[in-house]
C-alpha cells in the first residue's frame, strides 16, 4: 500500500451542523497524475475550510455497501483505469441508487471504461488529449454552485484537454465548455481530437444520485487555483445536497 495511503487513509475532520462525509479515492490502474499529491493537499485543505469529514484512500476494500453508507459524496480523484471489483462495483451502484453524491475529478472519464452503467453515471468516455495547452472555456452556467463565483463569460485557461467519444450535452447538463477553435486539436492514437461541442464540466441526476463531473485539474498548479478550488467545492456541495 502507497505511503499516502497510510498517512491519509482516516485523515478526518470535526463534525459541524452542515458536516458532510466525503470518500475520497485516488486508486490509479495506470497512469499516475504527478499533480496528485497537489490535489491531495488541496482537497485536505479545502476539507479543513468547509467541515468535511474527509476520508483519503487508494484502497477499493472500502467499496462494501455498510462502509458506503457513512458517506455522502464519494470523489473519484485523479482515478483511472480498472479499480472496483465486481463486488465493489454492486457496492458503489447502491449507493448512487440509494441517493448518495458523486464527484469526478478529471481522469474519471478515462475510469472503469469496460463498464457501461460507470459509463452511463459519468456521461462520456475519454478518447484521448490534444496535450496541455491554454485554451478559451466559454462558461454556460453561471447559476450552479460550482460556477456561480465566475464572473466572465469566458476564461483563459491552461490544461489538459481531454476528448470524449461523444458531447453528453442531451443526458447532462453543461456547465462548461471548451471552444475548440482557442486550441491546437492534435491526434492521439491516429484519431483526431475535435469533438465540435466539447463539454468540459457537467452535471445530472442519475439512478438515484446526483452526479457531478470536471474535466478540469490535470496540472498542480491547478489545485491552488481560488476559481479551481471554489469549482470543486461548488460540485461538492451540489453533490451532497446542500444546493440546487
Amino acid at each position: 500500500m502507497r505511503l499516502i495511503t497510510l498517512i491519509l487513509l482516516m485523515l478526518s475532520f470535526g463534525f459541524c451542523a452542515s458536516s458532510q462525509n466525503l470518500l475520497i479515492l485516488t486508486k490509479t490502474g495506470h497512469y499516475r497524475h504527478a499533480s496528485l499529491p497537489d490535489a491531495i493537499k488541496a482537497f485536505v485543505e479545502m476539507s479543513e475550510e468547509n467541515g468535511w469529514k474527509s476520508t483519503f484512500t487508494e484502497d477499493s476494500s472500502f467499496f462494501t455497501k455498510e462502509i458506503l453508507a457513512k458517506y455522502d459524496v464519494v470523489v473519484f480523484l485523479l482515478t483511472n483505469k480498472n479499480i472496483l471489483s465486481d463486488e465493489q462495483k454492486k457496492a458503489f451502484k447502491n449507493f448512487i441508487q440509494s441517493g448518495g453524491g458523486f464527484v469526478g475529478v478529471h481522469s474519471a472519464t478515462v475510469t472503469e471504461m469496460e463498464w457501461f452503467w460507470y459509463g452511463q453515471l459519468i456521461g462520456a468516455r475519454f478518447i484521448g488529449h490534444s496535450g496541455v495547452q491554454k485554451g478559451r472555456i466559454v462558461i454556460e452556467n453561471k447559476e450552479h454552485a460550482s460556477t456561480q463565483h465566475i464572473e466572465a463569460n469566458t476564461l483563459i485557461w491552461e490544461d489538459e484537454w481531454y476528448s470524449l467519444d461523444h458531447s453528453p450535452r442531451e443526458d447532462v447538463n453543461v456547465l462548461i465548455s471548451l471552444d475548440e477553435t482557442s486550441i491546437e486539436t492534435k491526434e492521439f492514437q491516429n484519431k483526431s481530437m475535435a469533438m465540435g461541442d466539447h463539454p468540459i464540466a457537467w452535471y445530472h441526476h442519475f439512478d438515484g444520485g446526483r452526479i457531478f463531473q470536471t474535466q478540469l485539474g490535470h496540472r498542480s498548479e491547478l489545485y491552488q487555483d481560488p476559481i479551481f478550488r471554489k469549482h470543486l467545492i461548488g460540485g461538492i456541495h451540489w453533490a451532497s445536497g446542500l444546493s440546487n
